[in-house]
């Protein structure tokens, strides 16, 4: 039998040691320089620029996006640091229309000071559209989601923010043979089980009012919006945009409550809160607790130390 105490077996043995305790050091070290960024909420930005809006309706869109993220109000609800508030955000924009037409305006970025979401407002004023196509609501989610993965951001919330002016392929056309896109309320029910907080949408109304049993907010609130304190906020023109869009940032950036000009969305995964102050109005008719999709939180749960 060989004599593994032998001087030339543990002379063999302390080398290979040595480089297996480096690498160990090597690969740690990496891991804790690949920490992510720790912030209050993983904003995500879906903008619609589907071919239902015209280019200076789009003008219009993005200047609101710009006015409300330099306005006072959105900029101090991100650098509060009030509590454990870490006062900063990772926001993401992404562009959205067909079914394979969704493009990332600006990647994650961290907006921690004035300058930075300054700087921020001016770049989204000045984004090219780089489509303008069908309205395929459900696939610009399921592009979505998976931005989270991997984006060097740890939020307290994930929280997509979605806009649009008209219906999802999937509710207008979901009948014919020819359709075989994606389910808008699957792909919410898929986000919120992945993880993601809280899904709300801002709609532009001039355009679509009612299309069969559900107004173009209805549907929205039924079908796209779910999560914590989600909501759906109605625009009546674009040139309403920025006053809803503002109100909206606040609240989703701030968290905890749902704005009295808002509505409830029917998929709650958790209690609904109102708007600080007294009471939340005609809010409470809307509130359906969705009990069978409390979301699956990863394997290891994104919260504050």
């Amino acid at each position: 039998m060989t004599n593994l105490q032998s001087t030339p077996f543990k002379r063999m043995v302390k080398p290979l040691s040595a480089v297996s305790l480096a690498a160990g050091l090597a690969t740690f070290a990496q891991g804790a320089q690949a920490q992510d960024t720790q912030v209050d909420v993983e904003l995500q930005l879906l903008l619609d620029v589907s071919g239902s809006i015209s280019n200076s309706e789009y003008n219009l869109q993005m200047d609101g996006y710009a006015f409300s993220f330099r306005d006072q109000s959105v900029q101090d609800a991100i650098l509060d640091q009030s509590g454990s508030s870490f006062g900063s955000i990772a926001v993401q924009t992404i562009m959205w229309s067909g079914p394979s037409q969704q493009s990332i305006g600006t990647d994650w970025t961290l907006l921690d000071s004035t300058s930075s979401i300054n700087d921020y407002a001016d770049t989204l004023e000045n984004m090219t559209r780089p489509f303008g196509g069908t309205t395929y609501t459900a696939e610009a989610l399921q592009f979505g989601i998976t931005e989270f993965d991997n984006n060097s951001f740890d939020g307290t919330r994930q929280v997509i923010d979605i806009s649009g002016d008209g219906y999802g392929y999937d509710y207008m056309y979901g009948n014919y043979s020819w359709f075989s896109g994606e389910s808008t309320s699957t792909m919410r029910d898929n986000a919120l089980a992945a993880g993601i907080d809280t899904i709300n949408g801002i709609t532009i109304t001039h355009d679509y009012r009612a299309v069969g049993d559900q107004s173009l907010t209805e549907w929205y609130t039924n079908d796209v919006a779910g999560g914590v304190d989600s909501f759906v906020i109605e625009a009546a023109s674009f040139q309403d945009f920025s006053s809803a869009l503002t109100t909206k940032l606040t609240a989703e950036i701030e968290g905890g409550y749902i704005p009295e000009e808002a509505v409830a969305s029917a998929v709650q995964t958790g209690p609904v809160h109102g708007a600080p102050g007294p009471g939340i109005g005609v809010l409470g008719a809307f509130i359906v607790i969705g009990a069978g999709l409390i979301k699956a939180r990863r394997s290891v749960p994104k919260r504050r130390s």
